[in-house]
């Protein structure tokens, strides 16, 4: 996405038009697109105003694109914590996506930066029990609505200050998140059958990736 202005598609209306101010490109592992932080403004009726940071994703191509901005819009209607605003740039195969960190006020992390030992966390998280809690909770609601949520899928948030972490669904595509059991066993036909799929990748994540976060510095 080039500095300057562009167009975002909207839920409703017309398109609203954004400047874009700045672009610092994010180190990411994702085989999918390329990701970058954007400060914006919304321009309306020649007036601008800041919008802040927000993450820019910029897809290889426009299936994987739509696959994410549909993913998220079923799992927001469901009822499960995505990012608050997720929007397409007209015309291309690129996202706006609010920045979890809020400008550096959060640290926000993966479970393939816990896998790489790339989370640094300067001090122990106060509820991590209940972060588990809310990942298996999550687990229980995906399966209930026929939905597989993997280990990729799951962002914590941890607010710098009161050092209280919460879980957010912020890898979307086929690494994260499958809106059928059916699409989830194309893809990973030896799984056909197995059931409560979206627990048991929830196990897995609590029992093994976020038991560094307890034996570390972190915790």
């Amino acid at each position: 996405m080039e500095i300057g202005s562009q167009e975002i598609a909207r839920v409703t209306g017309k398109p609203s038009t954004v400047r874009i101010e700045m672009k610092q490109t994010i180190p990411t592992q994702s085989s999918e697109s390329v990701n970058s932080y954007t400060k914006i403004k919304v321009v309306r009726n020649e007036k601008e105003r800041e919008a802040g940071l927000f993450v820019h994703k910029q897809f290889m191509d426009h299936e994987s694109m739509a696959s994410f901005l549909n993913n998220n819009t079923i799992l927001k209607e469901s009822g499960f914590p995505v990012p608050p605003t997720v929007r397409e740039i007209v015309g291309k195969n690129e996202l706006l996506i609010t920045d979890l960190t809020e400008g550096g006020k959060h640290i926000v992390f993966s479970v393939n930066e816990i896998q790489d030992n790339a989370v640094d966390i300067p001090f122990r998280i106060s509820n991590l029990s209940q972060v588990e809690d809310e990942i298996l909770r999550l687990g229980k609601k995906a399966d209930e609505k026929g939905f597989v949520i993997l280990e990729d899928a799951y962002f914590i948030v941890v607010d710098k200050q009161t050092k209280l972490a919460r879980v957010v669904l912020g890898d979307l595509g086929p690494q994260g998140f499958y809106s059928s059991v059916e699409d989830f066993y194309k893809t990973f036909p030896l799984l056909t059958g197995a059931t409560s799929q979206s627990v048991e990748r929830a196990k897995i994540l609590i029992d093994t990736d976020l038991r560094f976060l307890h034996e570390s510095k972190a915790s």
